[in-house]
């Protein structure tokens, strides 16, 4: 009995999602479909694109965000201030471009992560 109990709790102390299979920004889609913030859920896919590989599992408040306060709230970004947002600062400049390791982000999305923030 003292097995299946141990049992019990050490699979009910798991993750409601599997964070390899990144499952846990399906909410942020169903979100997103039927969103009107379209600036705000482009600049959710595209952090997802180029930032899920590294910053999941304690790292990834961001998928959280699902409305341009909370990111605001978050500190990550600087209503209408693109250029001093922590968020554009880590992408570009802060100790190499980001994502580490890999091609950096294309000029498309970066644009459109600015645009994003110098329009709240």
């Amino acid at each position: 009995m003292k097995k299946y109990l141990l049992l019990f709790l050490l699979v009910s102390c798991g993750q409601s999602f599997n964070s390899n299979s990144k499952d846990f920004l399906l909410g942020s889609q169903i979100y997103c479909s039927n969103s009107t913030e379209t600036k705000l859920c482009q600049a959710n896919e595209i952090i997802a694109k180029n930032c899920i590989n590294c910053h999941s599992g304690y790292h990834n408040n961001w998928a959280s965000y699902l409305t341009n306060s909370a990111w605001l709230s978050s500190a990550l970004i600087s209503s209408g201030n693109a250029d001093n947002s922590l968020l554009i600062l880590k992408l570009k400049n802060a100790g190499g471009n980001m994502p580490e390791g890999a091609a950096p982000i294309n000029d498309t999305d970066y644009q459109a992560l600015k645009n994003w923030i110098n329009t709240l």
